[in-house]
């Protein structure tokens, strides 16, 4: 049973859930497959550069876990556009027209530029030729972010209700090159 909800994200549920529950105390989440680009995203880099940070296919290469009665959540959103394995404090600074009304994480991830919103590229290539309001920072992470980890959490609560424990699995692709973009050697 698939469920969508616009921009955020994709719920593939086994498909009796939730009588039948899920089979296995497993929980898999792709938060970075998402390639629906928003409308009000506007990056100064083309579409082939965008693609790049994408981790495309990765929900499909996990989706046969659905069919053993494992649960699978993909963002439907770009990382470029809203990056959902960071926390929403990690708001780069630098990317701002105006202070952040809250408080900050300077995490190594921000410092390279991709932070909850990605300032830059794999390659140092800056995404927007502008800053971004305060405004359109915060509706990314109400209509992106929130969405996702809420049911993300429903999900994960959901198999631990079951079966007291819960095994989550967050999915990845890696770029052959990936080594040079280490954050920690």
């Amino acid at each position: 049973m698939r469920i969508t909800q616009p921009l955020s994200y994709r719920l593939d549920l086994p498909q009796q859930y939730p009588n039948s529950d899920i089979s296995a105390p497993l929980v898999l989440d792709s938060p970075h497959s998402g390639t629906a680009y928003p409308p009000d995203f506007a990056p100064a880099v083309d579409f082939g550069a965008l693609r790049t940070a994408e981790d495309t296919w990765v929900d499909d290469l996990w989706g046969d876990a659905v069919d053993l009665g494992v649960p699978l959540i993909a963002a439907g959103f770009p990382r470029a556009y809203i990056d959902a394995n960071r926390a929403p404090d990690e708001i780069d600074e630098l990317l701002l027209d105006q202070p952040w009304p809250g408080p900050l994480n300077a995490s190594s991830k921000v410092r390279l530029g991709k932070g909850l919103i990605w300032r830059m590229l794999d390659d140092g290539t800056p995404l927007y030729d502008r800053k971004l309001t305060v405004d359109e920072v915060r509706h990314r992470i109400d209509a992106c972010w929130k969405p996702y980890h809420e049911a993300l959490a429903r999900v994960l609560d959901a198999a631990h209700a079951r079966f007291g424990k819960v095994w989550h699995i967050n999915c990845h692709s890696m770029p052959s090159v990936a080594g040079a973009y280490a954050t920690d050697r």
